[in-house]
C-alpha cells in the first residue's frame, strides 16, 4: 500500500485563511500520548486497526499479515493470523472490520475470501473461513456484519475506464456471501491514470466510510461533510460544513509535497483529499487532517448534533483509527507505533 495523505479543502473562501481558521478552533488538550506493545515489540509493520465496543484494540501488521489484540491498558494478549494460505492465514489484508456482536471479519483479495475471528475471553478465535463467489462485474472492497442484515459489503463495478463514473454499491449478502440485493449507491469515480495505467489506490480511495451501530456514515475527502444512512430504514440525511477556508499550500509545504510526491500531484492535483479517513461515536466524527511539514498534524472533533468543530494537535504523520471513550487509537506512520492519545 502507498500511504499519501494530503490536504485541500476545496469549500472555497478565505484564499489563505486555512492555518489561521485551525489556530482560531478551540484546542482539546490531549492528557498523555502512550506507545502500545511497547514491551512485546512484536508489532513490527502497523497497517490498520479496530476498536471493539469494550475498549480492546485489534491491530494488523503488515510484515507478516498477522492480527494482534491488545487489551484496554494497550498490552498485547493475543495474536493470529500470519502469512499463507491455510485457515487463517493470510496474502494480504484488505480489511478489518469489527461487527454486530463483536464479529471480526478479515477480508483477503489474493485469496478471495472472509475469515471470522471472535474474541473469547483474552484471545483471538478463528471460527472459520468463507470463500468468495464470483462477483463480476463487481469487485468487492469490505464485508462487515450488521444485525439487521447479517452479511453486507462494498462493491465497485469493475473498470478501466478513469472518465467513466462507478460508484460504489452498499450490498446486502446472503450467508454463503451471495449477492442479495443492492441496497444504496456511494459517489464514485475513485480511478487515477498516471503513465497510462489505472491506479485505485496511490492516493486513498475519496469516499471514506464508517459503521457506527445501525448507522453507515460516507464522505467525499474533498469537503468537510458526510451522509448518514439509518441501516434499518435506508433513510439518508447530508450534512455539509460550510466556511472552512482553502487549503493554501505555504512554500515550505509545496517543496514537502513536490519532493514525495512530484508525479501525481502535477498529474492529479484534484484529487488531493482534504481529510485522509473519518473516525465516529456516539456524539462525534473526527477528520483526520495531514499538513505538511515536519510540525504537528491536526484532528478535526465535529459535534454530531451542533456541528461544533474542535482542533487536536496531534504527532507528525499520526492518523487515527478508533475512538473509545475520550482515547483515540491510531497509527504513526512516522515511527511505525500504535498509539493511545488520551483527551
Amino acid at each position: 500500500m502507498l500511504l499519501i495523505l494530503l490536504v485541500n479543502c476545496q469549500n472555497g473562501g478565505n484564499d489563505n485563511g486555512f492555518e489561521a481558521y485551525l489556530a482560531n478552533l478551540q484546542n482539546i488538550e490531549i492528557s498523555s500520548i502512550q506507545i502500545l506493545d511497547i514491551e512485546g515489540h512484536s508489532i513490527y509493520s502497523p497497517h490498520n486497526l479496530s476498536v471493539t465496543d469494550n475498549g480492546k484494540i485489534i491491530v494488523v501488521d503488515s510484515s507478516n499479515w498477522s492480527l494482534h489484540l491488545l487489551d484496554e491498558d494497550g498490552n498485547k494478549i493475543s495474536q493470529a493470523g500470519g502469512l499463507g494460505n491455510g485457515p487463517g492465514e493470510f496474502q494480504v489484508i484488505n480489511s478489518l472490520i469489527i461487527g454486530a456482536d463483536d464479529r471480526i471479519l478479515v477480508l483477503d483479495k489474493r485469496l478471495n475470501r472472509l475469515t471470522e475471528y471472535e474474541i473469547a475471553g483474552n484471545n483471538l478465535v478463528l471460527k472459520g473461513t468463507l470463500q468468495l463467489p464470483n462477483y463480476s462485474p463487481n469487485r468487492v472492497e469490505m464485508i462487515a456484519f450488521i444485525n439487521n442484515y447479517e452479511y453486507v459489503g462494498i462493491f465497485r463495478e469493475r473498470g478501466r475506464d478513469v472518465l467513466r463514473v462507478t460508484p460504489w454499491k452498499f450490498i446486502d449478502l446472503d450467508k454463503d456471501l451471495e449477492i442479495s440485493s443492492e441496497l444504496f449507491f456511494l459517489p464514485g469515480n475513485e480511478s487515477i491514470q498516471l503513465n497510462g495505467v489505472v491506479h485505485d489506490d496511490d492516493l486513498g480511495f475519496q469516499t471514506k466510510w464508517h459503521l457506527y451501530n445501525e448507522t453507515f456514515i460516507y464522505s467525499n475527502s474533498s469537503t468537510l461533510s458526510w451522509t448518514n444512512v439509518d441501516l434499518k430504514t435506508l433513510d439518508k440525511d447530508s450534512v455539509l460544513i460550510k466556511g472552512v477556508p482553502s487549503f493554501e499550500k505555504t512554500k515550505e509545504e509545496e517543496e514537502y509535497i513536490m519532493d514525495r510526491m512530484r508525479p501525481i500531484i502535477q498529474g492529479y492535483p484534484e484529487f488531493l483529499p482534504f481529510f485522509f479517513n473519518i473516525v465516529v461515536d456516539s456524539t462525534h466524527l473526527y477528520f483526520t487532517v495531514l499538513t505538511y511539514t515536519d510540525q504537528e498534524d491536526v484532528i478535526l472533533q465535529v459535534d454530531k448534533s451542533t456541528h461544533e468543530i474542535k482542533r487536536i494537535n496531534v504527532p507528525n504523520m499520526f492518523v487515527l483509527y478508533g475512538v473509545y471513550d475520550n482515547q483515540l487509537f491510531g497509527i504513526d506512520f512516522d515511527e511505525s507505533e500504535v498509539v493511545l492519545i488520551e483527551i
